[in-house]
């Protein structure tokens, strides 16, 4: 078993999928020392890293319907909260992904029933990786440390306790 490694943080990160990247980013924004722990290897194809980059995308505008369109296709069984929270935030985290210099294709229908609901394509196969790469630069002037390959089987906060 390797030795344990101890990191002195105010935010620790689990995964960086693109999730736990701009968790990341977030927290580097805050000033705060940041430790964002991976169980993959840097680089490693993974879901995330692979994705083909198509992204749900709503306009203030079209947020109603991007919300119909969710709640119906979970056979409407999903948390109608969540899913409102989640479509709410749709056009800021595109507006993200602007800032940090995602180029993105003009929108393209859903497909057919659902009017109004589009989605935006990134360019190249490996979008996910590009992603997550794009947003850990912006974050590592801020002195992240960054634990790839490193199953995290037990955190400590707080000094122990």
């Amino acid at each position: 078993m390797p030795e344990p490694s101890f990191v002195r943080c105010d935010v620790v990160v689990l995964g960086m999928g693109a999730a736990g990247a701009m968790a990341v980013r977030g927290a580097a924004g805050a000033r705060a020392r940041i430790c964002a722990i991976s169980k993959m290897p840097p680089r490693a194809s993974s879901c995330t890293t692979r994705a083909y980059g198509d992204i749900t995308w709503a306009t203030d505008d079209t947020i109603d319907e991007l919300f119909a369109q969710i709640v119906a296709a979970s056979g409407f069984l999903g948390n109608q909260r969540l899913i409102r929270i989640f479509c709410d935030r749709v056009p800021a985290r595109l507006a993200d992904l602007h800032v940090l210099g995602v180029e993105l294709d003009e929108p393209k229908s859903a497909g057919p029933g659902m009017p109004g609901v589009v989605r935006w394509a990134y360019r190249g196969t490996d979008a996910g990786q590009a992603l997550i790469d794009r947003i850990c630069a912006m974050a590592a002037p801020s002195g992240v440390t960054f634990r790839f390959d490193c199953p995290a089987t037990r955190v400590l906060i707080d000094e122990g306790r």
